[in-house]
């Protein structure tokens, strides 16, 4: 891991992600969404919690096992999750 472009990103998503209309935009939207975390995600969930705090329509699974890519440290998991909330949604 490349510490120092990890703290220059963290720092640019921290600038971008902490803005009213961002917040806002997120609030408006009325569609459903699933969040997918991985449990040992070595990044910080705050800007998870944040998401999903601003989303109206939304749903959080976290899947034990995988860390930052659980589509792919996680594959069956993953599809599990996606597929479950598929079969949620009413067309």
């Amino acid at each position: 891991m490349n510490h120092e472009c990890d703290a220059t990103i963290s720092a640019e998503v921290d600038r971008a992600s902490g803005t009213p209309e961002l917040r806002a935009a997120c609030e408006r939207l009325d569609v459903p969404v699933l969040i997918v975390h991985g449990a040992e995600d070595i990044r910080p969930d705050w800007a998870l919690d944040s998401l999903e705090q601003a989303l109206p329509r939304v749903s959080r699974t976290v899947l034990n096992g995988a860390g930052h890519l659980p589509r792919v440290e996680g594959p069956n998991g993953f599809r599990s999750a996606v597929g479950d909330f598929l079969a949620g949604l009413s067309v």
